[in-house]
């Protein structure tokens, strides 16, 4: 995860993103951390970013701000859902009095980012997490005292105090107890499109999508599901992302724990912003892989022993569909194109 603010207030108090204010103090946005005042960073060289003017000394983050943001919900509705569980763990929703946040406790030598009391009586610690999980030392502290304490994942929530509060208060994703973690050698598989052995024909994959892209375009195409079959429909189909609006945002993007060989992205009719993420991969991401929600994956899988020659072919016309060579998923694709079509299913064939 960068360490960089990429949201600020604007003169209103609405929070903004810096890709949608001018560079430089003219932005006029301001910390919602400290409330200072800040430049929109938008050179070549780093991801776009504010930076505090007058080197005012703040460490505000997109961390920091969504942090400040959760612990801001719990603190006013005082209410939080607990995963399901069949052990020693409370499930359900929680209603937590005398909350405090940030609260050094003497006799545990820890400080959660929340701790109220339950109906029962019993505290409930609270951690948010954005990039990095409870550290080793304080899950070992909190285990050792049969400390009730509930990790939040809030990776991939959006940076909207409503989105928050409904995520905090009626979502069971995304949370679980703190518990002694396992062996910490590395059990999920390893993506190998992005290790130091990444094959050079993923690579020149990657590049050669790019190039249809900036040179034509690329156009997707739908499926329907028959008699437990997946057809395609016919030509006339196919969804050009050109012309739906969608325009090159980022190669190479890797943030918020998700990582993909292509970014595009296009204004939605409610001002979102609306992104399409393309990889190719070596195999097929675990089942329940994190990615920011409402986002359209994509990712491309050649045929095992496939050369760039191959791909070349098969990719001539710039159509990303499922065929031998390639495997297509897609996630949240209604949300996204303006036409009524059924939602592609995700495909699970051996390469």
């Amino acid at each position: 995860m960068s360490a960089l603010l990429t949201r600020a207030w604007d003169e209103n108090k609405v929070l903004v993103h810096v890709d949608d204010v001018p560079s430089g103090a003219s932005c006029g946005c301001f910390c919602p951390i400290c409330e200072q005042p800040l430049i929109a960073r938008k050179g070549l060289k780093r991801a776009y970013h504010f930076s505090h003017a007058h080197n005012y000394d703040c460490k505000g983050s997109d961390e920091t701000l969504i942090h400040k943001m959760a612990k801001e919900v719990l603190l006013e509705t005082g209410q939080i859902m607990l995963p399901p569980s069949e052990n020693k763990f409370p499930s359900g929703l929680v209603r937590l009095y005398h909350i405090e946040a940030e609260k050094w406790d003497e006799h545990f030598h820890i400080k959660p980012d929340v701790v109220g009391i339950m109906e029962n009586g019993e505290p409930l610690l609270v951690e948010f997490y954005y990039s990095h999980k409870v550290e080793r030392k304080k899950r070992k502290l909190i285990v050792e005292n049969n400390l009730k304490c509930l990790e939040v994942d809030l990776a991939f929530q959006d940076f909207d105090k409503a989105s928050l509060r409904e995520f905090i208060i009626n979502s069971i994703e995304d949370r679980e107890w703190v518990v002694l973690e396992e062996s910490a050698q590395n059990t999920e598989t390893e993506d190998i499109s992005y290790t130091s052995t990444r094959s050079v024909v993923y690579s020149q994959a990657s590049d050669l999508l790019k190039q249809l892209f900036a040179e034509n375009t690329l156009y997707l195409h739908p499926y329907k599901e028959y008699q437990d079959n997946y057809s395609m429909f016919d030509s006339d189909a196919l969804y050009d992302l050109k012309e739906l609006g969608y325009d090159f945002y980022k190669a190479h993007y890797n943030n918020r724990r998700f990582k993909c060989d292509i970014l595009l992205s296009k204004k939605h009719e409610d001002s979102k912003k609306c992104f399409i993420a393309i990889s190719v991969k070596g195999r097929r991401r675990s089942n329940g892989f994190k990615h920011p929600k409402d986002w359209l994956i994509i990712d491309m899988i050649p045929k095992r022993g496939s050369s760039i020659d191959d791909i070349k072919v098969r990719w001539a016309n710039a159509v990303i569909i499922k065929t031998p060579e390639t495997n297509v998923i897609y996630t949240n694709f209604d949300k996204w194109f303006n036409k009524e079509k059924p939602r592609p299913k995700v495909f699970d064939d051996k390469c």
